[in-house]
């Protein structure tokens, strides 16, 4: 299996972009309660976002007009990204839990809230990096069944 150089560069730069942002914008965001209600309103609409994503992609119904052995050759491919979704999916409920738990030990544990405010946020930057992709990723799925399907109809119509 070969390593995809470019895909792990994009997720050490969100990650990095993430530490960086954990480290410097927490003063931002401690006992910003607009800035922390953005942030839980953005992930639970992208968490929701994703999981229609994954339905999609995850859809066996694509396969139908092929042969067993293509759907069986494409799987691993499908797997490789639903299981990148899904940990984007865990990293987005993280995000959510963090908050959760500073706001509800913010009062006896001042200085462990600041520290986990440094991590969601961090956390949370480098979620929506990785989210950028999203859009992207739902076009190619649409693109090719829409490909899939015009290939059809030509071999239907006796067009090659």
């Amino acid at each position: 299996m070969a390593i995809d150089w470019k895909r792990s560069i994009f997720i050490g730069v969100a990650i990095s972009v993430g530490l960086v942002a954990g480290f410097f914008g927490q003063p931002y965001i401690h006992g910003n309660e607009r800035a922390i209600g953005v942030i839980v309103n953005v992930f639970s609409v992208l968490a929701g976002f994703l999981v229609a994503v994954m339905s999609i992609m995850g859809d066996p119904t694509g396969f139908v007009a092929r042969n067993w052995r293509f759907a069986e050759k494409a799987r691993p491919a499908v797997y490789s990204k639903l299981l990148r979704q899904k940990y984007l999916f865990i990293l987005y409920l993280v995000v959510l839990s963090l908050i959760t738990i500073e706001s509800l030990i913010e009062k006896q544990l001042p200085r462990i809230a600041c520290i986990m405010e440094q991590v969601y946020f961090g956390a949370a930057v480098s979620a929506f990096i990785l989210s950028l992709g999203l859009p992207s990723a739902l076009m190619k799925i649409q693109m090719d069944r829409h490909d899939e399907m015009i290939e059809m109809r030509r071999k239907s119509a006796g067009i090659k």
